[in-house]
């Protein structure tokens, strides 16, 4: 059970059994693989509403779910009722019912052996409307469910990403004592256990309707759930045996990451994906902290947190220590080491493009990551190199830090001169980039007709400063080509297999992401 595929369980919450097929019908059409019928949220649930719907519902598996009001639910009447009901359900053989744990072990007993003989899964949940407690409490629950039924499921409130962390370090420790079991933070801070679920064996996702049917706090619906896991060849593919891989950054809907590495696993047929992880400053932290728990086997690292993200991880090596920047996170026994792919990346682009680097003046403008990659690869290849950055300060921080006779600062309004008289100018901004506004990053008219000109940003390829400086006759330089071999060098540092260059430039240049947008 723990490597079967995920299923997406769409939960339905309506007033009456009529509307409650309705939308049975839409998520089944949307993709659902089952259905959870939220009887509690019937105005009156009979028997004979049970009998009805099992009957109608005939398209599409479904779970029955009656839930009270202390485990979160709406059904008002007494305990007995409930229970009758739930066995009502059972007889009539819906494919699942789900039953709490706070029932008791003895009536959990009786409606597991009756669901036995009708052939009827049974759900034992557990949840905590209140807190996230311990790692070991909640891995105590799910085991507990997971013992009392067929599937376990335990859901805790989780008010921000640390109590992800805890909820997925328990779903990791029981992974072979409960098997399938199903760990969710319900809230917003639950919403990584939702999609790292998977990856740790879960058997069910569990999603809304739409956007304004959603059942619990932090569930996703199925649409955007399905856009989420598109980027992974979608949901079916991702078992708990799946390589989890992706990109920390923000913002991240520029990132064409996800096509790549996705792109390359599949032609080359291996059981991974790689996701996108969108986290501002604050939620990096625990964002790494989640992954690291569900078993995260490389990650690459983007704006704005290639320098935050190294007090975060286990050791880097020499070069990223040197840039003071990494781009690249390669796990190896539980540890998560920072490296740094954008230098070859960056030179092997100059070079095939027939850059001379050697006595070559650059200009570089930007005092980022990306930009401390191109300074290193710069002078590491003997040229000379500006620096030039809206903060001065932090022009002159690089320099100082690289500590080279042959790196200096210039001033932003010197900009101009300064490109006139280089050989090699590179954006190292995310001026151009799809979703950022703003000038171009360097004065057009200063981009001289011998200089190289190259610029980092590659979603779009042809970005406004290329498109300028070829109307000035200089030879330009895509950041996809960039992209594409620090992508590559990524990729073998993670899996020690051969990069499909060819296949994914074709895959990024049919995307619709890479078309010419300004």
């Amino acid at each position: 059970m723990v490597d079967a595929m995920v299923l997406v369980c769409v939960s339905l919450a309506k007033a009456n059994a009529k509307e409650l097929v309705r939308a049975a019908r839409l998520a089944r059409k949307h993709g659902a693989d089952l259905v959870e019928l939220r009887l509690d949220r019937l105005e009156k649930c009979t028997a004979d509403d049970i009998s009805w719907l099992r009957k109608q519902i005939d398209f599409v598996p479904a779970i029955a779910t009656l839930r009270p009001k202390a485990e979160g639910g709406w059904y008002r009447g007494s305990e007995p009722a409930r229970l009758a009901l739930l066995g009502h359900a059972i007889e009539c053989a819906f494919e699942h019912v789900d039953m709490e744990l706070c029932i008791g072990q003895r009536k959990l007993g009786r409606l597991r052996a009756l669901a036995a003989s009708r052939g009827v899964g049974t759900i034992v949940s557990h949840h905590d409307l209140a807190r996230t407690p311990s790692t070991a409490l909640i891995a105590r629950k799910l085991e507990s469910s997971a013992r009392a039924g067929d599937l376990g499921k335990a859901a805790f409130s989780a008010r921000s990403l640390r109590d992800s962390v805890r909820i997925i370090e328990a779903a990791r420790i029981t992974r072979k004592t409960a098997p399938g079991a199903v760990a969710i933070g319900m809230g917003a801070g639950g919403s990584l256990t939702r999609t790292l679920g998977p990856f740790l064996g879960a058997t069910l996702v569990y999603a809304g309707l739409d956007e304004k049917s959603i059942t619990a706090g932090g569930q996703p619906d199925i649409s955007g759930l399905r856009r989420m896991w598109a980027v992974a060849g979608g949901i079916g593919r991702v078992s708990g045996s799946t390589g989890l891989f992706g990109i920390l950054g923000h913002p991240l809907g520029h990132s064409l990451s996800p096509l790549v590495h996705n792109t390359a696993f599949r032609l080359l047929g291996m059981d991974a994906a790689y996701l996108p992880f969108d986290a501002d400053g604050a939620a990096l932290a625990p964002t790494l902290e989640s992954l690291r728990a569900a078993g995260l086997r490389g990650a690459n690292v983007t704006i704005p947190h290639k320098t935050a993200v190294i007090p975060l991880l286990d050791g880097i090596d020499a070069q990223a220590g040197r840039i003071g920047a990494v781009n690249t996170i390669v796990c190896r026994g539980g540890k998560l080491w920072g490296r740094n792919t954008d230098v070859a990346g960056f030179v092997g682009a100059l070079r095939s493009a027939g850059v001379e680097l050697d006595g070559a003046r650059a200009l570089v403008v930007g005092a980022g990551g990306a930009a401390r990659a191109a300074v290193v690869g710069l002078l590491e290849n003997g040229a000379s190199v500006t620096v030039i950055n809206r903060t001065r300060r932090r022009a002159l921080a690089l320099a100082g830090q690289l500590g080279d006779d042959k790196i200096s600062v210039a001033a932003h309004r010197d900009m101009g001169e300064a490109a006139e008289r280089s050989d090699i100018v590179v954006n190292c901004t995310p001026a151009g980039m799809k979703g950022f506004s703003g000038p171009c990053p360097v004065p057009p008219g200063s981009l001289g007709r011998n200089a190289a000109v190259m610029d980092m940003v590659y979603n779009p390829v042809r970005t406004r400063l290329l498109a300028q400086a070829e109307k000035r006759g200089a030879r330009t330089i895509s950041g996809m080509e960039m992209f594409i071999r620090q992508a590559g060098a990524a990729f073998r540092l993670w899996t020690g297999r051969p990069f499909p260059e060819k296949a994914v430039r074709r895959a990024l240049l049919h995307s619709r992401f890479s078309t010419n947008q300004h």
